[in-house]
C-alpha cells in the first residue's frame, strides 16, 4: 500500500505508526490549502515581506529566495517557513488581485483571457443557428487595434463564391460591397432585396473603376484626374470650365502664335503677338484645329473683336507642322467687302469692291486688278465734215482713277444715230480723246456716255 494518496497525495496513517497525529496534520494542511483554491496573486517571484499565516501565491517565473526553483508552484505561509504545491494539469485557482480563475495546462497557468477559445455556435444577446453561427444583438460592435492597425478578413474558397457584407432593412437585403461571384470589388443596392444594381465595379485585374449607371457628383473635381492648367493637354484628363478657352470669361492669351499650341480657344493682340496675321490696335480670338487626316499641322482661325462692324476682320490660317509661321488668308464679310482695295505682289490685300467719284466720273475697282472708269462728258455740235462723216470737236478726258495701262475705250452718243470714237490720240493710262460721231450733221449739246476697262495693277 502506497503511503500517499494518488491525486492530492494526502499521507496515510499507516498501520502501527507512531504519531499518528503528524501524518493526520499534514494531510489537513494540504486539504486546507487545496479545497476551494485561492490565492493572492501570481506575479510576484519572491516572496512578501510579512505574509500572513496560511497566505497563499502562485510563484511566477524566475522565482528567487525561498521561492527559488518553485516557478508555477502554490506556495502557502506555514508561520515558519513556505510550503510549494506542485500542481495537476486541470488545476483550477481563482486570483484575487485579477478576479479572475485560472487553471493549469500544459506547465502553465491561464486564465480564461488567455487560453484560446474554440465554439460551435456564439451568440451575444442573441441566437445563432446553423447558417449565422456568430449573432451579436447590440447598439454597436467594437473592433479595435492592439497597439497597430486592425483587420477584418473575409475569406471564400471560390472567385465565384461571395464574401462580403450585406446590409438589410427589415432583414431585406438594400446595398452589399465586397466580392460577390468574382473577384471584382463590387458595391450593389437593392430596392426590394431582391434586384439587386451594380453601382461601382473595381475591376481586380486592373484597378479600374466602373459605374455602370452612370454617376453625378455634387462638389468639385481636383487632383491629377481633371487638367491642371489652361493648356493641360494630358490624355484623360478631365477638361475644367474655362481651360483652352471653353465656357470661362477670359481665355488663355497667347504671345506668340508660332510656338506648339494644343487645339483650343485663346486670345492675343494684334499688334504686338508674333506670328499675328494683322497689325491693328486691337485684342483677337483664336480657334486652333488639331492635326488633320496625315497627322501634321494645325489650322486657325482668328478674329478681331470690335464693336465697328467695318474694323472687324476674320483671318483662316494653317501650318504643316507642329510649330512655325502660319500661313494666313483674310476673309472677306459685310462689313468689309467695300472699301479700299490694295494688293502686295499680286495678291488682293484690301476690301474686294472699292467705289468711287470725282469731276472726271466715276470708278469701280475690284480685287481682281479689274477697273472700270464711266463718265458723262458733253460736246457741243456735230458739224466736222470728214470722209462722209460729220464729227465734234476732239474732247479730252481725265480718267477719274489712274490704270496700271491703257485701257479699252467705248461710248455711246446721246443723239440719233451717233456714236462715239476715238480722238487724234491714243488712250494712255491716264487720260484718251474722244469725238461724237455722226452721218448727219447736229447742232446741239450733246451727252456722251464713255467707259474705260482696264486693270489697275
Amino acid at each position: 500500500m502506497p503511503d500517499v494518496s494518488p491525486i492530492l497525495a494526502l499521507p496515510y496513517i499507516l498501520p502501527a505508526q507512531a504519531q499518528k497525529h503528524v501524518t493526520h496534520n499534514e494531510a489537513l494542511r494540504l486539504l486546507d490549502l487545496l479545497v476551494q483554491p485561492v490565492v493572492a496573486d501570481r506575479s510576484l517571484t519572491t516572496p512578501p515581506p510579512d505574509p500572513a499565516p496560511g497566505a497563499r501565491h502562485i510563484v511566477a517565473a524566475g522565482g528567487l529566495g525561498a521561492w527559488a526553483g518553485q516557478d508555477g508552484t502554490i506556495a502557502q505561509w506555514q508561520g515558519s517557513g513556505w510550503a510549494f504545491v506542485v500542481p495537476q494539469a486541470g488545476w483550477q485557482v481563482h486570483v484575487l488581485a485579477e478576479q479572475a480563475d485560472v487553471v493549469f495546462h500544459a506547465g502553465v497557468w491561464q486564465a480564461a483571457a488567455e487560453r484560446p477559445l474554440t465554439v460551435q455556435r456564439l451568440g451575444v444577446s442573441a441566437s445563432p443557428d446553423a447558417t449565422n453561427r456568430l449573432a451579436v444583438s447590440a447598439a454597436a460592435s467594437l473592433f479595435s487595434h492592439a497597439g497597430a492597425g486592425h483587420q477584418m478578413k473575409i475569406n471564400k474558397t471560390a472567385a465565384a463564391d461571395t464574401a462580403s457584407l450585406l446590409f438589410q432593412s427589415g432583414w431585406s437585403g438594400r446595398a452589399e460591397m465586397g466580392l460577390a461571384g468574382s473577384d471584382d470589388f463590387t458595391v450593389k443596392v437593392s430596392p426590394d432585396g431582391s434586384l439587386f444594381l451594380e453601382a461601382l465595379r473595381a475591376e481586380a485585374a486592373t484597378g479600374r473603376v466602373i459605374a455602370a449607371h452612370g454617376m453625378q457628383v455634387q462638389g468639385a473635381i481636383s487632383g491629377t484626374a481633371v487638367t491642371q492648367g489652361p493648356t493641360d493637354s494630358t490624355a484623360g484628363r478631365l477638361l475644367k470650365a474655362g481651360d483652352f478657352g471653353l465656357g470661362g470669361a477670359q481665355a488663355p492669351v497667347l504671345t506668340d502664335l508660332t510656338q506648339a499650341i494644343a487645339p483650343g480657344l485663346y486670345s492675343f493682340a494684334e499688334n504686338s503677338a508674333t506670328g499675328s496675321p494683322g497689325t491693328g490696335s486691337f485684342d483677337c480670338a483664336l480657334l486652333v484645329c488639331g492635326a488633320g487626316v496625315a497627322g501634321a499641322g494645325e489650322a486657325f482661325v482668328a478674329l478681331r473683336r470690335s464693336a465697328s462692324v467695318t474694323s472687324q476682320r476674320l483671318w483662316i490660317g494653317a501650318r504643316m507642322a507642329a510649330t512655325g509661321a502660319i500661313a494666313w488668308t483674310e476673309l472677306r464679310h459685310a462689313g468689309n467687302l467695300l472699301g479700299a482695295v490694295s494688293q502686295s505682289g499680286g495678291l488682293p490685300t484690301g476690301a474686294v469692291i472699292e467705289r468711287g467719284s470725282n469731276a472726271n466720273g466715276s470708278y469701280v475697282r475690284f480685287a481682281d486688278g479689274t477697273q472700270i472708269c464711266r463718265h458723262a462728258p458733253t460736246v457741243t455740235n456735230i458739224d466736222v465734215l470728214s470722209g462722209g462723216i460729220y464729227m465734234s470737236d476732239t474732247l479730252g478726258w481725265t480718267f477719274p482713277a489712274v490704270f496700271s495701262g491703257a485701257p479699252v475705250v467705248s461710248g455711246t452718243a446721246s443723239v440719233d444715230r451717233g456714236w462715239v470714237a476715238r480722238g487724234a490720240s491714243a488712250a494712255s493710262s491716264t487720260s484718251a480723246t474722244l469725238r461724237a460721231c455722226r452721218s448727219v450733221s447736229a447742232t446741239a449739246v450733246i451727252t456722251l456716255h464713255v467707259m474705260a476697262v482696264g486693270q489697275w495693277f
